[in-house]
């Protein structure tokens, strides 16, 4: 399961609304009856309270699903997050804020402070903001981290973080009361890892929905772990890994996964790597399992994904899960998703940050683009190839990467390279990714094949190069590749290495010779666009939740 992802909190929610209202023609024409009445002031007016698990990773899709109900419905959102998320990322990536964690993580500057809380409860000052439709409003909770935690090293201390959420479930449940006594709550939408919300729900007697940061493909492999047991899938087999070096033609289908539900026939070695253990006993995966445990006491699943990507395994959930489910994506910004790169680009940076003047000085379709996510690092053999590979093809390149807390990059990198390349590319340790994709000089997005940069890629049009190496990033990059074939996978030898002549070789093939890349990428990107659109299938996804909350609301 995907822990965080190195993508942006945009700080323009007015020009985000321009935006979305442009994208989306207009959302609220041919809103069903049910919906138009609930626009024109009949019945209680719906609250809904979002409480993303405090990653990054897992906050953006969250956050971009809360702007687009407050654009498009008269309801009340009340967003929970940690009041120093932003802070620590800034710090982590050595940038200062510009402006204070309040106004900067969720997407608008302008915030005024509506609503203030005994100190002592634990939660902090309320802000709210005004949407097209709706209201938002947001507040902070401690999240009981030690100051020297660094989130740029957060993978050797997972459980040290997760066991640091966990103190958040008192707070929490005073701030649900309250807010409960102020505006009725019809509903909490939780993230991945947050069963504890959850559990505070209960006590309260207030509807919950589990809210799914990856795919729908990824969430039935783990809904159907039994079923693989049952299949002899565990113990995995280590020796399967090297399956990525044969021709899939070659392989034998008694090695295939074909009896997930929805999902096509995969080989065990693109399943999340989560199941590449021993048994289903393993810690991680009874965390998982312990997530869909509740599912009999859920109001309703919502996914992050649209049902023209991932067609077969949307309508296979919403046939065996017994909750309803809501296929509500793709959620990036609505820059994401405008109808050409002219639109967007050198204009859209209103900071002028270093990449972004770097960016429109280059080429269109030239730059490479280089991220692995805000958590994860390439062992040191495989980077020192993917450099030399980068330099060796003389690609104008866009790379984000920081140093570790024991070298710099001069040391995590090959010898010279910084100064043999000064002149070809720019490395950074932050970029505003959207942004990024979003520029005409981008040709293609070497990534980590995290769900969000997954979906980012896919409703900007870029080309994919794939780089999986832990979770679900396996089955992302098996998509990408086999199924939609908008990707190119950079391990590819019998040992699923990186070698520093394929790097160039993917390069060459992706900018040279990539043009039906571009192509079934841009369907893609039309795809997700339409899906948001006034009667697209997430929009309809979209208007059902809205629907189901109704029915929660008590009268």
């Amino acid at each position: 399961m995907a822990l965080g992802e190195n993508a942006e909190f945009s700080t323009d929610t007015e020009t985000e609304i321009s935006q979305c209202k442009t994208m989306h023609e207009d959302p609220h024409l041919n809103r069903p009856p049910h919906l138009q009445s609930q626009e024109n002031g009949d019945g209680k007016e719906l609250h809904v309270v979002f409480v993303p698990y405090p990653l990054q990773g897992h906050m953006n899709p969250m956050v971009q699903f809360t702007e687009l109900i407050v654009d498009r419905y008269p309801v009340r959102v009340s967003f929970v997050s940690v009041k120093d998320l932003n802070l620590r990322y800034q710090l982590a990536r050595g940038t200062a804020p510009s402006q204070s964690p309040e106004s900067d993580v969720l997407l608008n500057s302008k915030a005024t402070p509506c609503h203030s809380s005994n100190p002592d409860d634990g939660y902090g000052v309320g802000y709210e903001v005004k949407h097209v439709k709706g209201t938002l409003e947001i507040f902070w909770l401690e999240n009981f981290l030690p100051e020297d935690f660094n989130l740029a090293d957060l993978l050797p201390r997972m459980k040290e973080f997760h066991d640091a959420t966990l103190n958040m479930r008192e707070p929490l449940k005073l701030l649900l009361h309250s807010l409960n006594l102020r505006h009725s709550i019809s509903g909490v939408v939780f993230g991945s890892f947050g069963t504890w919300v959850h559990d505070v729900c209960r006590e309260l007697d207030i509807p919950s929905f589990f809210f799914w940061t990856q795919s729908a493909t990824t969430f039935s492999i783990y809904y159907h772990m039994r079923l693989l047991d049952a299949n002899g899938f565990f113990p995995y087999k280590a020796d399967s890994d090297n399956f990525e070096g044969k021709e899939k033609s070659n392989a034998n289908s008694s090695e295939l996964l074909h009896y997930v539900p929805g999902v096509p026939s995969l080989h065990p070695s693109n399943t999340p790597t989560l199941l590449h253990v021993d048994s289903m006993d393993a810690p991680l995966l009874t965390l998982i399992r312990e997530q869909l445990g509740i599912f009999h006491d859920c109001h309703g699943l919502i996914v992050n994904s649209f049902d023209e990507l991932e067609e077969e395994v949307c309508k296979a959930l919403q046939d065996i899960i017994p909750i309803p489910v809501s296929v509500v994506g793709p959620l990036v910004p609505s820059r994401c998703l405008e109808a050409g790169k002219e639109k967007v680009g050198p204009c859209l940076s209103s900071d002028k940050s270093e990449c972004m003047l770097w960016l429109d000085k280059q080429a269109e379709q030239s730059v490479l683009y280089i991220s692995f996510g805000s958590i994860l690092t390439p062992p040191p053999g495989e980077l020192e190839s993917i450099a030399n590979g980068i330099k060796d093809s003389q690609r104008p390149f866009l790379w984000v990467l920081r140093p570790t807390s024991t070298s710099s990059l001069a040391e995590i990198l090959p010898k010279s390279f910084l100064e043999d390349t000064a002149q070809q590319g720019l490395i950074i340790s932050w970029a505003p990714q959207v942004q990024v994709l979003s520029h005409p000089a981008v040709g293609a997005f070497l990534t980590h094949c995290g769900w969000n940069s997954t979906l980012e890629g896919i409703s900007s049009g870029i080309p994919l190069i794939l780089y999986p190496m832990f979770s679900d990033q396996t089955t992302n990059c098996a998509y990408a590749s086999d199924f939609w074939k908008i990707g190119v996978s950079l391990r590819t030898n019998v040992q699923w290495k990186v070698d520093r002549s394929d790097v160039t070789r993917v390069l060459k093939h992706a900018f040279e010779e990539g043009e039906s890349l571009r192509k079934r990428t841009a369907k893609l990107k039309e795809a997700a666009r339409r899906a948001l659109q006034a009667q697209g299938s997430s929009s309809i996804h979209m208007d059902n939740f809205i629907q189901g909350l109704r029915r929660t609301q008590k009268i």
